[in-house]
């Protein structure tokens, strides 16, 4: 999974297309060394944000 595909969408979006396609659940996101557990369904996913994710 590339997060860069996620660019874009809010996290709620995001947390659905991966429940959608068992690939994991989205759990939050690493911003500038900060880590942000279920940010909220309207936090936007930034380019250079990874995610974080339990498969």
């Amino acid at each position: 999974m590339d997060s860069r595909d996620f660019v874009g969408l809010r996290f709620g979006d995001a947390l659905e297309r991966l429940r959608i396609s068992d690939r994991g659940i989205l759990i939050g996101v690493v911003r500038g060394g900060d880590v942000l557990i279920n940010p909220g369904n309207d936090y936007t996913i930034q380019s250079g944000d990874s995610l974080l994710v339990v498969s």
